[in-house]
């Protein structure tokens, strides 16, 4: 462009024209996006039941397995370990599913917030009967079957985690077996 207009172009506004029309034709907002999430899920089993929360109707209203923010400076395990034992007063220890998965944010609060997700999966003693913690946060909290859970979660980063901490339990019992 500069040897065909014979003027040096900063390479600045070449991105910036770039992405001014990009947005333009294809109408979307091409805006710097934060920082990405770090994020952590724990499905807690307990038999052939999974543990499901539900959201307050201020936080969304939804269900889902446990999940939190990793805090700076923490390890994805240990916040998954800590997750777990503020919103259920569970003492458990997780195991990694070995799944982290992104997505983007559509809408809310974090609307345009990547979020990167890393999977465990811990198990609860038989008779184990958690409680919300933080009731702002969740109201509910229910032992579901694989099959209600996956009806009943919304996000298929949810269904995805439950799939796999069934899966890693059947590979658990097939090893130990042999």
């Amino acid at each position: 462009m500069s040897r065909l207009l014979r003027t040096e172009i900063p390479m600045s506004d070449v991105k910036d024209s770039l992405l001014r029309h990009f947005s333009e034709i294809f109408k979307r907002d091409l805006s710097l996006a934060r920082k990405p999430m770090h994020i952590v899920k724990c499905v807690i089993l307990r038999g052939e039941e999974v543990l499901l929360l539900k959201r307050s109707v201020s936080a969304g209203g939804f269900w889902q397995p446990v999940t939190g923010r990793i805090e700076r400076r923490e390890h994805s395990l240990d916040a998954a370990r800590r997750e777990v034992l503020e919103e259920t007063s569970l003492s458990v220890e997780p195991r990694s599913l070995g799944v982290t998965q992104s997505f983007l944010v559509a809408d809310g609060r974090l609307s345009g917030t990547m979020i990167l997700e890393d999977s465990y999966v811990a198990d609860a003693p038989a008779g184990a009967e958690p409680r919300a913690v933080d009731v702002e946060e969740h109201d509910e909290l229910a032992w579901f079957t694989l099959e209600r859970a996956l009806e009943t979660v919304k996000w298929s980063d949810d269904k995805k985690s439950i799939r796999a901490a069934f899966a890693s339990r059947k590979e658990e019992h097939l090893a130990a077996r042999s």
